[in-house]
């Protein structure tokens, strides 16, 4: 995480070279299905289309994206930091609305919960502080919310950092994030491909040899192996992927990786809360 607002404008410079892709176009029949599933989630239906319907009656297209967020009750966290509305475009390109907000109440009607962010680890955990968002998020993973954590919100989900003194991250996972050693080119910023681990619904359809755009110069160590859905080499192994549950989470920017990213992302959209 930390370094790559640093390199914000290089990484514009590599972030859309052309890459081989190993996943199809994203169909519409597929969007139709994902937001029919999402429209029906269980216990917020009657709530949120109550809301929907009083904001449609505005005039303008933010009030119907944003009524549309409201029914597939997906929330990506504000926090200050982060790429929020190339998130957020990329969920609606996959099929779904998605609602940005630093609310915490906003947190707790939730169904769905996305983390992105770039930056430093300590500066995360004392924004997330600062809005309160810190305990809505760890009673929501704890009430098995699903919850999709982009780059800084893989690393947060530890325990510590070495970044910024040891900074205390969310803890809802055993282990730390550390820096990339030796004479490697940090950040690691670019294009680089996955090695799976082991079957997930977020990972399913996805095809061998898939490019993933990555910009980051801290990397998670999880203390359970079982933990990691795929592993990254730049220099050495590392975890790029997680599962545990209902928690899934990404190193790399899925919403800058192009065909495969969107793949990525709509799987989460159409993930039962179950799974």
């Amino acid at each position: 995480a930390g370094g790559e607002a640093s390199a914000a404008r290089s990484e514009e410079l590599h972030e859309h070279r052309g890459v081989p892709q190993a996943a199809g176009p994203v169909r519409g029949s597929e969007r139709k299905s994902c937001v029919r599933a999402r429209i029906k989630l269980a216990g917020l239906r009657g709530h949120l289309l109550g809301s929907a319907r009083s904001e449609s009656k505005g005039e303008g297209g933010g009030a119907l994206v944003r009524s549309e967020a409201i029914l597939q009750g997906i929330v990506i966290v504000d926090y200050g930091m982060g790429n929020l509305r190339s998130v957020q475009k990329a969920f609606e390109a996959a099929g779904a609305g998605a609602q940005v907000t630093d609310s915490a109440a906003e947190i707790e009607r939730a169904a769905k919960i996305v983390v992105p962010g770039v930056g430093s680890f300590s500066h995360a955990m004392r924004e997330l502080g600062k809005r309160k968002l810190i305990g809505a998020l760890k009673e929501k993973i704890a009430a098995g919310t699903p919850y999709l954590g982009l780059c800084l919100g893989l690393q947060i989900l530890f325990e510590r950092s070495e970044e910024g003194g040891k900074t205390r991250g969310l803890g809802v996972l055993g282990g730390r994030a550390v820096r990339f050693k030796g004479r490697l080119k940090v950040p690691h910023m670019g294009w680089n491909t996955l090695d799976l681990k082991k079957d997930s619904p977020l990972t399913k359809g996805l095809k061998k040899g898939s490019f993933f755009y990555f910009v980051h110069s801290y990397y998670a160590v999880p203390e359970d192996r079982r933990d990691i859905l795929a592993t990254t080499r730049y220099g050495v192994n590392f975890c790029s992927a997680l599962q545990r549950g209902n928690i899934f989470a990404t190193q790399f920017h899925p919403e800058k990786s192009q065909t495969v990213g969107l793949k990525i992302i709509r799987n989460f959209i159409c993930m039962k809360h179950e799974e």
